[in-house]
């Protein structure tokens, strides 16, 4: 269901009025981890949409691992609290021009 956030995310994961909603789900991995991913779209600028996610989890306790900008199109944050590892992706569809953020977390159980 793409309405709800993946439990491995804060509840209060914000949402874009008007994002769809491309990838969300949550899987256990082979050694026991358990990942959750959501991709949505955004109307706004990436790296606007970036560091609003970033800040976003700063205020939950994350710290930054490391920061790129890949190519003007992509770019990555990873971030980790704990044993967690979580990673914001940004990028834009080369055929739909279409502006998305990915937000995948790895949780050690």
């Amino acid at each position: 269901d793409a309405t709800i956030v993946p439990s491995g995310f804060p509840k209060d994961l914000p949402v874009e009025v008007g994002s769809k909603v491309l990838q969300n789900y949550e899987v256990t991995t082979n050694d026991g981890r358990i990942l959750s991913f959501r991709e949505v779209t955004t109307s706004k600028d990436l790296a606007i949409t970036k560091e609003l996610f970033r800040n976003f989890f700063i205020s939950k306790d994350w710290t930054d691992v490391s920061v790129k900008n890949s190519t003007n199109t992509t770019s990555n944050i990873l971030m980790r609290k704990g044993d967690s590892v979580l990673s914001i992706s940004t990028k834009t569809d080369p055929k739909t021009k279409e502006n998305s953020i990915e937000i995948s977390l790895t949780e050690t159980k």
